[in-house]
């Protein structure tokens, strides 16, 4: 059963839950609520990754609407673009 295409779709969906539900639990410890605008864009989010990503970033950001921007794009260099 666990190998089943149907079993491992319920298992991605269920870890997708939880983390972008864990992601606005911690975030709201250390960014305060999210806006609905910010609460809609975690809950739309379709990657753990991304979700994962994001959760990392939340000690260096001070706002809902930082964590949830775009990073900025990195050279090879590791420094920003000229732009950035």
């Amino acid at each position: 059963m666990e190998e089943s295409v149907t079993y491992q779709a319920i298992v991605r969906k269920g870890r997708l839950a939880e983390a972008r539900r864990f992601l606005l639990l911690i975030g709201e410890e250390q960014l305060g609520p999210p806006s609905e605008a910010a609460r809609a864009a975690v809950n739309a989010l379709e990657d753990v990754d991304r979700v994962e990503q994001l959760g990392k970033r939340l000690p260096h950001v001070d706002s809902w609407e930082k964590l949830l921007a775009s990073p900025s794009r990195r050279r090879r260099n590791g420094r920003r673009g000229a732009n950035a």
